[in-house]
């Protein structure tokens, strides 16, 4: 009992530390929060082009989000543009889907620029486990990848999606009445206990 309750408390630092890195409230290119103000333009040379961009981030899944003129877009690593520069702000791809913002709502596209989710939310979270996490207000939420409602944006301030279809959460509704943490499935139902022995054995 003593070592199940250890192992408990090891998961809930660890997912409580990757929230600090990648929670719901986060502005880093995991989201479709704005990463920076730098208008300065650069140019900067991405295959055999020369381009002229305030900023370029990482590549993901063959693209890379970039700024110029103010506005996000995507190019690939010839610097070929792919995606146009049209949204405020954008995240990076992953499993086939970036968050992206564009007139103060955000949503996903795919790797053709086509909105595969709409552009409705306050933030998008890039996509882990076959679910995004979505922020409505101060809450967080979770959707599947046909824009479906999981979890709704009411009540939990964190929310990561897990494997085995669960999900961290932390907020007024987790654990107990005074809130606090827990691991529910898609029903909101309490499955640390389940997860902790999945992951750890016997």
């Amino acid at each position: 009992m003593k070592q199940k309750i250890l192992n408990i408390i090891s998961i809930v630092l660890l997912v409580t530390i990757l929230f600090s890195l990648t929670g719901c409230s986060n502005t880093t290119n995991n989201s479709s929060s704005d990463n920076s103000n730098n208008e300065e333009v650069k140019v900067t040379e991405v295959g055999n082009l020369s381009l002229e961009l305030q900023q370029i981030d990482d590549f993901s899944e063959g693209l890379a989000s970039a700024k110029k003129d103010g506005k996000w877009g995507y190019i690939d690593k010839k610097g070929n543009v792919v995606i146009d520069f049209i949204y405020e702000n954008a995240g990076d791809f992953s499993e086939g889907l970036a968050p992206v913002k564009k007139d103060g709502k955000a949503g996903y596209i795919n790797t053709k620029g086509e909105v595969v989710v709409d552009l409705k939310y306050r933030n998008t979270y890039s996509f882990s486990n076959g679910y995004g996490v979505i922020q409505d207000g101060i809450y967080c939420g979770a959707i599947d990848k046909d824009g479906h409602v999981i979890i709704e944006a009411n009540k939990y301030y964190n929310v990561k999606p897990l494997s085995y279809d669960l999900f961290y959460v932390d907020g007024t509704e987790a654990g107990d009445s005074k809130g606090g943490y827990d691991i529910i499935d898609k029903d909101e139902l309490e499955k640390a206990g389940i997860y902790i022995d999945t992951i750890m054995g016997p």
